[in-house]
């Protein structure tokens, strides 16, 4: 975990339990992930000149998707936010597509530290704004000739991130209100993991929670 990573969790740590919460809650979730990733080189093409007064360059950018398992774990700090930590699985090698369109990315590494404020519209529906900072590795082609060939590469990020979940209660997996187990969750969710000059990162997930009470 990155020093802004865990300046992040301090800071939300900080916050302290709110006395609404009189119990140790937390929940865990799986969830699939679906990464839209983009990625910028530039380079010179063949056939420059060196001793050009001013290089000829050019940008160009590479779309690819890939897919992960997410596993994410939190913490109730009171009844209005909570303290996420998120990490992935990669599901799938990067491997160069017949069309740009067909490029696979691979999704080598991803972690982050979120704070989430909720709101809840409905009894049986919270919105989480997850916002914190992320850490991307991904693999994945990158067209760099004139020509449309590509290479695989590896580019990475470590930016702030922020999204929206939303988060639906299906009840109580158990009827006693003070077991260990305490509620089902179904969540789906968009987030932009990394929004930089060299990589953006969006990703939509699904999946299923567990919360728990001590």
């Amino acid at each position: 975990m990155t020093t802004t990573m865990m300046r992040t969790a301090l800071a939300a740590a900080a916050l302290g339990l709110s006395p609404a919460v009189s119990a140790l809650d937390f929940y865990a979730g799986a969830d699939y992930l679906l990464m839209e990733t983009s990625v910028t080189r530039s380079f010179e093409p063949a056939g420059s000149r060196d001793d050009a007064p001013v290089p000829i360059r050019r940008d160009v950018r590479t779309d690819a998707e890939g897919s992960a398992i997410m596993a994410h774990v939190g913490l109730w700090l009171n009844e209005s936010f909570s303290l996420e930590v998120r990490g992935s699985f990669s599901g799938e090698d990067a491997e160069v597509g017949a069309t740009e369109d067909d490029n696979t990315a691979e999704i080598e590494e991803f972690y982050g530290v979120y704070i989430l404020p909720r709101a809840e519209p409905f009894s049986w529906l919270d919105m989480m704004f997850p916002m914190g900072m992320s850490h991307v590795r991904v693999v994945q082609p990158v067209r760099q000739t004139e020509d449309g060939q590509a290479t695989l590469q590896a580019n990475e990020a470590d930016t702030i991130s922020y999204g929206i979940d939303l988060r639906f209660r299906l009840g109580k997996l158990i009827a006693d209100e003070d077991s260990f187990l305490g509620s089902f969750t179904l969540n789906t969710g968009f987030m932009v993991y990394a929004d930089d000059d060299d990589v953006e990162a969006r990703g939509y997930n699904g999946g299923l929670q567990l919360g728990f009470s001590f």
